[in-house]
């Protein structure tokens, strides 16, 4: 099995006016995250908007993301759905396309007991031979709590680890508990914790931000693993940041700004959010200039 460390980018989808794939742009954006240090990409993450896209479209995506990447280094497919069948369709794509895991959160809008997030993810470890790693996300509205977590990876073999999101305390539950256990790995999913999920133990990051300044992440990373925990935190700044750029009118809208401002074709902009003003895109660009980003 693959390990899964390090700085894990949630790869973004460009996209064209009408919301098709901007392949262009995803190639570039491939090879900028690539040459820039990434330790593996993850398709269709929250950063990915693979929950608005469609099939044809997530589809193309994967595809082309997998092509451009080469086996340089390891995938994780997000197969999320709302419901068992919807996410086996894209467990089984991730096999077919040899991603090295998936994630998947919770399926959402209907409330869950822990019995029920249990039992989902058990059978789904049941029928797929890729490693599985949970996706805790308060934005999926049914949490995975620590036991949870713990119970699975007593009981489904290749349950293999966790994307946590924000949660400082789940963190450090998590990373106490399974800190001599090789056989499960967690995962930061925070933009505002990297250094201090680093510290507390978890073998890698996820975030959305890294998108935009992939090295800075990086650098945090080797700073942590350097010992160097002043140099990481000067780092994690940086990316607090860089990350007002998503302030800037709608969220998705400062993030293509910042994106064509580094050279990456397309428009990450899906409905119902709104495309940035020329105002805007002013804004966004002195946030990169004032960090030398271009």
């Amino acid at each position: 099995m693959t390990e899964i460390k390090g700085v894990i980018i949630p790869i973004a989808s460009p996209l064209t006016k009408d919301e098709q794939l901007h392949e262009r742009g995803m190639r570039q954006l491939v090879k900028y995250l690539l040459g820039n240090g990434a330790h593996g990409i993850y398709i269709m993450g929250s950063s990915g908007v693979g929950t608005v896209l469609t099939d044809e479209v997530k589809m193309r995506t994967i595809e082309i993301t997998m092509q451009e990447i080469g086996g340089r280094v390891p995938v994780l497919i997000g197969c999320s759905e709302n419901g068992f069948k919807r996410t086996l369709k894209w467990v089984r794509v991730a096999e077919k396309m040899k991603a090295q895991a998936v994630v998947i959160h919770p399926p959402y809008f209907y409330k869950y007991t822990q019995e029920d997030i249990y039992n989902y993810y058990k059978e789904i470890s049941q029928v797929t031979s890729l490693p599985v790693y949970l996706y805790d996300i308060f934005l999926a509205g049914n949490k995975i709590e620590p036991d949870t977590v713990i119970r699975l990876s007593k009981t489904a073999e290749n349950v293999v680890g966790i994307k946590t999101d924000d949660n400082v305390y789940d963190i450090r539950v998590l990373t106490n508990y399974f800190r001599k256990k090789e056989n499960f790995t967690v995962l930061a999913g925070t933009d505002y914790h990297m250094d201090l999920s680093l510290l507390l133990g978890v073998k890698g990051v996820i975030a959305g931000p890294c998108n935009i300044v992939p090295h800075f992440a990086v650098k945090l990373y080797d700073a942590i693993q350097a010992g160097d925990f002043n140099q990481a935190r000067k780092w994690q700044e940086e990316i607090i940041s860089i990350m007002s750029v998503y302030e800037v009118e709608s969220i998705f809208g400062g993030f293509t700004a910042a994106m064509n401002l580094l050279g990456i074709e397309g428009n990450f902009v899906t409905k119902p959010y709104s495309d940035i003003s020329k105002k805007g895109r002013e804004k966004v660009k002195k946030i990169l200039q004032e960090h030398s980003l271009i």
